[in-house]
């Protein structure tokens, strides 16, 4: 995959140089642009992000939304991944049927974040389950990274059970911290480390 070399000071899309694409069974997960997010939000009807994240909420036009997306794409410690559908002669589609963000690297103590998200009508087939163990065996084991972790709410009992069922530790429970239609829910974070694998 990738040769041994100093990633003491690298930053996450040197890490990942050279890695994507990959083939997971029945998906591929690579590299994805502005467009293709945006068509994916829209595919998906994410039009209110509320229940996703706990941050202010910015209503966005189409190409304020691209404009974001793109301007994630060049910061040096994101790393934005598309799971695109297998067609029927065995290539990747164009067509993104999930995605995984990674952001916010540390280079001190080798963490990221990690976020995802899956077309409704992909859910609950095992699909991210495999494709989130695949990503954090990769970032552990060939980029280095010590320390994963995700942030979900409390009321998100499915992205709950996906953190533990591979691996992901609660270490913290922010009370209150997750505002959806007027009532305040608790977040956790979640994390799996090196020496967890």
């Amino acid at each position: 995959m990738k040769e041994k070399r100093n990633m003491d000071n690298m930053n996450l899309k040197e890490r990942l140089e050279g890695i994507f694409p990959i083939r997971y069974e029945n998906v591929y997960v690579d590299k994805v642009n502005g467009e293709q997010l945006l068509e994916f939000k829209k595919n998906c009807k994410i039009y209110d992000n509320s229940e996703i994240t706990c941050r202010p909420l910015i209503k966005r036009t189409d190409e304020e939304t691209l404009d974001l997306f793109n301007n994630m794409l060049m910061n040096e410690n994101t790393f934005l991944l598309g799971i695109y559908e297998v067609d029927e002669e065995n290539n990747r589609s164009d067509r993104i049927i999930g995605r995984i963000s990674l952001y916010d690297f540390n280079v001190r103590n080798r963490s990221v974040e990690i976020g995802y998200y899956m077309d409704s009508i992909y859910r609950s087939k095992g699909i991210m389950k495999r494709v989130m163990r695949e990503v954090c065996f990769i970032l552990i084991n060939v980029a280095k990274i010590n320390k994963v972790y995700a942030q979900t709410a409390s009321f998100n009992i499915k992205s709950i059970g996906l953190l533990l069922s591979i691996g992901f530790k609660l270490d913290a429970r922010l009370r209150e911290h997750h505002e959806l239609k007027g009532k305040l829910y608790d977040d956790y974070i979640f994390s799996i480390i090196a020496s967890d694998f």
